[in-house]
């Protein structure tokens, strides 16, 4: 793929977006026409890259971005099949905690002279930057951006007497409101969360722990270790 059109494409394209090392599959690089440029996406952020991709093909006319939305919770296994066959695309819309372990095999592509490139690339956002970093080289710049969002019942804060207007603002308030509700009986809860959701526990539950100074996971990429404790009953 030519330098030029990297640079006209990756910044419009606003979480993690790499480039893939090997089997590229851009098409009339040397020919008259646009450069067609192929972009895997995941289906959570399916939606977004579509607007993304289609604002971007209907702003110019030098390169056109031929975009495949994955199925859903497919995407790193369809990649990696990708990179043992050799036939990968030219940019990937990755789960940006999935960036270092393609790292290690050598799919993906260093982009540090790109972002170096840009007016604006000391302000994409660290963590995603950090994610996609291994050895010193970036592989990765921000696709989007997303937040957790902790929603609340005013009319059971009612019913409960607590103030509807004034949600908790810390851990301990989340506690104390939850215990309250709950204590209204039934089938009432005070707190509950997607638990039948690997994504939903990590980002709820993993916090809580690295909060207490305990550690799931320890170590440099490539030598992690996992702290289990077996417990029988």
């Amino acid at each position: 793929m030519k330098t030029m059109e990297l640079t006209r494409l990756v910044p419009v394209v606003v979480g993690a977006v790499v480039l893939t090392a090997c089997g590229s599959t851009t098409e009339n690089p040397g020919e008259e026409g646009p450069v067609t440029v192929t972009m895997w996406a995941r289906a959570a952020t399916g939606g977004i890259t579509e607007t993304l991709v289609d604002t971007y093909n209907e702003s110019q006319d030098d390169v056109v971005v031929d975009l495949t939305v994955l199925p859903l919770n497919q995407e790193d296994s369809k990649f990696a099949a990708a990179v043992r066959s050799g036939s990968v695309p030219d940019i990937f819309g990755m789960n940006d905690i999935s960036v270092p372990q393609f790292v290690q095999t050598g799919a993906l592509r260093p982009l540090g002279d790109f972002i170096d490139s840009l007016s604006y690339g000391e302000y994409l956002n660290p963590g995603q930057v950090d994610l996609a970093t291994y050895q010193g080289e970036r592989y990765g710049v921000p696709l989007m951006l997303d937040l957790s969002v902790l929603w609340y019942n005013k009319d059971l804060f009612v019913q409960a007497g607590l103030d509807p207007d004034k949600p908790p603002t810390n851990a301990q308030e989340l506690v104390e409101y939850a215990r309250a509700i709950t204590a209204l009986g039934g089938d009432i809860k005070g707190f509950t969360f997607g638990g039948n959701c690997g994504g939903c526990l990590t980002f709820t539950i993993e916090p809580m722990v690295f909060a207490t100074g305990d550690y799931v996971i320890e170590g440099d990429i490539g030598e992690q270790n996992v702290n289990i404790e077996a417990t029988t009953r």
